[in-house]
């Protein structure tokens, strides 16, 4: 039996990315161009509504504070690019889904 190497999902992506980043680089039409432009945009904005709403208020999250440090709470409010994020003593923070993660103690709470 020949023995076949099956390179990991993020190896094979990394490549397919590489590839299409090698044939962007060919493309010479400015109208072209802004298509591809205008699509990697959309796409990366369905991309935003779907991380957006795979958090449920009452979750318990946390990110990265701007001045350095984890900043811990629990989903409020999900809008429609941000999630609304309550702190201790009634702060609330609106955070952009991509900078959220789940807490590993993410047993939902009442809010």
């Amino acid at each position: 039996m020949k023995n076949s190497v099956h390179p990991d999902p993020h190896t094979a992506e990394i490549i397919k990315s590489v590839s299409l980043l090698v044939e962007i680089n060919r493309v010479t039409d400015r109208d072209v161009l802004r298509n591809l432009n205008h699509a990697v945009i959309e796409r990366m904005r369905a991309l935003d509504r779907d991380l957006v709403y795979s958090f449920r208020i009452g979750d318990k999250v946390e990110f990265d504070g701007r001045r350095g440090g984890t900043v811990k709470g629990i989903v409020e409010k999900i809008n429609a690019r941000t999630v609304t994020v309550g702190v201790d003593f009634g702060r609330t923070w609106r955070v952009g889904a991509s900078m959220l993660r789940k807490s590993a103690d993410n047993d939902k709470v009442t809010v």
